[in-house]
């Protein structure tokens, strides 16, 4: 294993969210652009620019404790007293190396991910064990890292503004930064920690088996390629202030005319106006639109307004009066690793998740989503929808609440209505748009077809493998 294998292992739990450096010791996040590539990993290690890492949104792969304090021999004795507690709390394998400037990193790696609410309690017990949370925020921290928005340097690189190299070091050698050589042979002999050590420590047992590096890698591929439908989006929320701005103002270019039926159809239902006033107001309000923003013939721009229209009423779709963050805790993500088998499950729960937490007050309610939503927003096939659905609801985690409904009068089936039955529980988490879980996998594998292998099933393995 070389050097930049070993930094993928030990660090690097999701690899399309990191920070790169720039100019005087400045770091730019790159969240949406490409994956951390081994090109990039290279160059830090070689003199470069430096990388570091984010956790993923529930997972971590380390703990690194971020001691920053402007006295260096302050620094040293915060890493001494470090030491002394996680020695204390049976972890024998934590590992220290040089920030660069005044500062230390001591970390611990886990043989498998755990939970960032249990890396981030653990963070806060050996802060106590070591008498280290009552120093004056003045003289300097000892902070949490990496969390999902703050990210931590990776080490065996210069540091932007001193040029020294951040290297391992070395209670017994008094904290002396090992050179590149020295770094690079012990960054090979670093050991794991068991995650049940941790949970020993916080008296936390917990009778759920810790997870596996592959589901936990797998999980957070799974969200990064979630892709958020337009109606999820904030700015696209169904609210009062929208509605009424859109019918005031107007459509501002093509392609709005179907979605400003659907709006305006829900701002006259929300007012009580009768289906046959609101179909004669749209109309009115339709020819008073640019005609350039829309080519349909008339006949079928008016039957797509009445079927908006009808199932608009029929629903009771109306309006909010104030935007909906849309999150999701940790007990429903985990619940969906645990208990869905294959990453199509997966992802397809996630999505039908996610659309539920847009169109629902609250846990249990029943919602509307079509199979070319989940396919859009889960990135897979609708054959594949269609074959997890009864899994999902055979697992517990979904009941199909009503199913090949026809519309009033016509042939035309509605979308089955849904509810999800998992609980909300543990830290809840922001909902944010991300790329394809497709393209993530072929940029940052495109070099380590070997590591995909060992981190995917078979089947996943040769579906995957063609992108790439």
């Amino acid at each position: 294993m070389i050097a930049i294998d070993r930094l993928y292992d030990l660090y690097i739990i999701q690899s399309r969210h990191y920070i790169v450096g720039t100019t005087a010791g400045k770091y730019r996040t790159v969240s949406r652009g490409l994956p951390l590539h081994r090109s990039l990993m290279s160059e830090h290690l070689n003199g470069g620019k430096p990388v570091g890492t984010f956790s993923g949104q529930f997972f971590t792969k380390f703990i690194c404790f971020d001691v920053d304090y402007r006295d260096h021999d302050m620094a040293k004795w915060a890493v001494y007293k470090l030491n002394a507690a996680l020695l204390d709390s049976k972890i024998d394998n934590h590992v220290t190396s040089f920030s660069g400037e005044k500062g230390y990193h001591v970390e611990v790696f886990f043989e498998k991910p755990i939970s960032t609410d249990k890396a981030r309690a653990f963070y806060e017990y050996i802060l106590k064990q070591a008498d280290i949370d009552d120093i004056p925020s003045e003289a300097g921290v000892v902070e949490f890292r990496p969390t999902a928005k703050q990210a931590v340097k990776l080490p065996m690189c210069n540091h932007g503004v001193t040029g020294k190299y951040a290297g391992f070091c070395q209670i017994d050698d008094g904290l002396k930064p090992m050179d590149e050589a020295e770094s690079k042979e012990y960054l090979m002999s670093i050991k794991k920690t068991d995650p049940a050590i941790v949970y020993d420590a916080l008296r936390e047992m917990t009778a759920d088996p810790p997870y596996t590096m592959k589901d936990a890698a797998q999980m957070e591929d799974v969200i990064a390629g979630h892709k958020l439908l337009e109606s999820h989006r904030q700015d696209e929320s169904y609210t009062l202030e929208r509605a009424s701005r859109l019918f005031s103002e107007g459509m501002t270019g093509p392609g709005q005319r179907h979605k400003s039926f659907i709006i305006l159809a829900r701002l006259f239902n929300h007012n009580g106006a009768d289906i046959a006033v609101a179909e004669a107001a749209i109309l009115s309000w339709l020819d008073r639109q640019d005609k350039s923003f829309y080519r349909t013939e008339r006949a079928a721009v008016e039957k797509d307004l009445q079927e908006v229209l009808t199932w608009v009423y029929e629903n009771n779709k109306t309006l909010t009066t104030q935007l909906k963050d849309l999150t999701v805790s940790f007990g429903e993500v985990d619940a969906i690793m645990r208990r869905c088998k294959t990453k199509g499950e997966k992802a397809v729960m996630y999505a039908i998740l996610v659309h539920s937490k847009r169109w629902t007050e609250g846990d249990g309610q029943a919602f509307y989503m079509t199979y070319k939503q989940m396919a859009e927003s889960a990135g897979v096939s609708s054959d594949t929808v269609w074959r997890v659905i009864e899994k999902l609801e055979a697992a517990e985690l979904l009941e199909i609440v009503g199913r090949n409904r026809a519309a009033g009068g016509t042939y035309k089936k509605l979308p089955n209505v849904y509810r999800v039955k998992l609980e909300s529980e543990g830290q809840a988490y922001a909902i944010e748009p991300n790329s394809t879980l497709e393209d993530i996998i072929a940029d940052v594998y495109r070099d380590s077809k070997d590591r995909l292998r060992r981190i995917l099933p078979r089947r996943q393995f040769d579906h995957y493998i063609k992108t790439i």
